[in-house]
Parts: C-alpha cells; sequence; structure tokens
C-alpha cells in the first residue's frame, strides 16, 4: 500500500477579540526550595519574598540565577495584589 498524501485544513480563527482577563494570585506556605513561601500567578510566573512588614509584603520574581536577574516584582497589601512598575525580562521563561 502506498502511502497517501492529505492536505490539512486551515483552522478558522475567531473574528472577536478575548478581553483580558485579570492577573489572579496564589500564596503557598512552603513552596520554595527551602521551605519559604511562594506566589504563583495564573500567567505562570512566580515570586518569593523580598521584603515583609507588619502592613505588606514585596514579592519579587523567582527566576535569579548568576546569568538572569528578573527584576519584575508584585506588591500585597493584605489580600490585593497590585503588579509594579517592574515589567518581566523577556529572556524571563515562567516557571
Amino acid at each position: 500500500m502506498e502511502p497517501t498524501e492529505t492536505a490539512l485544513a486551515e483552522p478558522e480563527l475567531p473574528d472577536t477579540v478575548t478581553e483580558d482577563v485579570p492577573i489572579t494570585f496564589t500564596m503557598l506556605e512552603n513552596g520554595s526550595k527551602r521551605g519559604g513561601r511562594l506566589l504563583v500567578s495564573s500567567n505562570g510566573y512566580s515570586y518569593g519574598v523580598k521584603n515583609a512588614n507588619k502592613s505588606s509584603t514585596l514579592w519579587r520574581c523567582s527566576v535569579r540565577s548568576k546569568k538572569m536577574r528578573c527584576h519584575a516584582t508584585v506588591l500585597q497589601k493584605g489580600s490585593d495584589f497590585r503588579l509594579c512598575s517592574n515589567a518581566h525580562d523577556s529572556l524571563t521563561e515562567r516557571q
């Protein structure tokens, strides 16, 4: 039996544009390798605690090595999370 060639149909793209979904955060108490708190975002990034005091916690991107240091941060005040002005570095891979 000889192999036959079949053409794959191109999938149709939707005409509608999806709205931006807000980013949500989940805190894991023993989520880091060393047993510390870890913050995981719905868009795939993870953060470790940089600074914490009674009223707020500053989280920084967990991508940290000798060659790559992502400076993205999230500020937590109570149950409110806010992305700070530092964007993820373009080479940062999601954890």
